[in-house]
């Protein structure tokens, strides 16, 4: 079966105006997985993630954030965010909860973490034109969730910073 054919049911706008608006277009489509050949598996430290649905420079990203697992401050330049946690959530938080936006270069972190049993969420994500388009988890900037983090990292970005566990692939 061939995309279009799979697709024939959903239409998917040639772009959106925001994140925001992709994101609500998205989750009211049933969260359809378009997912790129180009893909992979990003295995860090902290979480595994990879990529349901990319169009144009649009994409969402789904994370398991391993438990235990609490992750430090950082940013991902040339990529806006926004975060949707949608499996062991705060139970003070309705499911699929949009969070705040993140833009270009701003940093969080997450110093709670996660419980003994992981958690779950979307990232959706607005690249720059100019970004290779990879995963959140390695378009780093900041202190590394490890090991295997930076060499992720290195492996996407060989150009890219990292050395004592700090990472910024922004000339890369």
């Amino acid at each position: 079966m061939k995309n279009a054919e799979f697709y024939s049911h959903i239409e998917i706008p040639e772009t959106w105006n925001s994140l925001t608006e992709f994101a609500e277009w998205y989750m009211n489509v049933k969260m359809p997985l378009m997912i790129p050949v180009d893909t992979f598996v990003y295995v860090t430290d902290d979480a595994t993630a990879t990529v349901l649905f990319r169009k144009g420079q649009f994409q969402v990203e789904i994370y398991l954030l391993h438990p235990y697992s609490k992750v430090s401050t950082h940013s991902h330049p040339g990529v806006e965010l926004l975060l949707v946690q949608i499996g062991n959530m705060d139970k003070k938080i309705n499911w699929g909860f949009f969070g705040p936006i993140l833009k270009d270069g701003q940093t969080h972190e997450n110093k709670q973490g996660s419980d003994e049993e992981g958690s779950v969420f979307l990232s959706f994500e607005k690249w720059n034109d100019n970004r290779k388009m990879t995963s959140a988890s390695v378009n780093w900037k900041g202190k590394t969730e490890g090991p295997i983090h930076e060499a992720l990292i290195k492996k996407h970005y060989p150009n890219a910073i990292v050395e004592n566990g700090y990472a910024d692939t922004t000339n890369d």
